[in-house]
């Protein structure tokens, strides 16, 4: 009885602890008329860098009034303060998950006073004080890769919430730039 039970729980164990193999993108071939790249000094690869800041580039105009403006943008615009609470939000996120990883431990001290008067059936009167210190811990073992993929996903998010922040900021400083120059003129 006890052999069908360990054969049980190892056929689990090892039949769990993996969800599949990591993705690898297949091979492709490419076809001879997208082969510009190769010793073609004009051509480049695009290396997108949303999540980067693009700086003050609306200094090239040297427009102190368009400068005021757009330092504005960061604190008065409510779809760059929308995309900062996302990505605060994403970031939290991903510490959430991350945590899932490590043991819980809780702890809720107390302390209890009591009295009995006089009336406590002696005459006699006491106070009694107690203190407890209760503990919890708690941990469960990542075998199916549950938290791992959580926090790849949440990881992700994170990024893309980087990248839609610094787009919108962009798109925000480019509007009002635009609006700026049609009142000017």
């Amino acid at each position: 009885m006890t052999r069908r039970w360990t054969m049980l729980a190892a056929c689990v164990i090892s039949g769990g602890c993996a969800i599949g193999p990591r993705y690898t993108r297949p091979p492709a071939e490419t076809p001879d008329s997208f082969k510009e790249l190769a010793d073609n000094d004009q051509w480049k690869m695009a290396t997108p860098r949303d999540d980067q800041a693009k700086g003050a580039w609306w200094e090239i105009f040297g427009d102190p009034e368009l400068n005021a403006l757009e330092s504005l943008v960061e604190i008065n615009n409510q779809n760059v303060k929308q995309a900062q609470a996302q990505f605060r939000e994403a970031r939290a996120a991903v510490l959430g998950n991350r945590a899932n990883a490590y043991p819980l431990i809780g702890v809720s001290p107390a302390i209890t006073k009591t009295a009995t008067g006089a009336n406590g059936g002696r005459g006699v009167s006491a106070s009694f004080t107690t203190f407890s210190l209760p503990a919890d811990v708690s941990w469960e073992p990542d075998l199916w890769g549950r938290v791992r993929l959580a926090v790849e996903g949440a990881v992700g998010a994170a990024q893309v919430s980087a990248a839609d922040l610094e787009n919108i900021r962009l798109s925000e400083q480019a509007l009002l730039a635009a609006d700026y120059f049609a009142l000017a003129a």
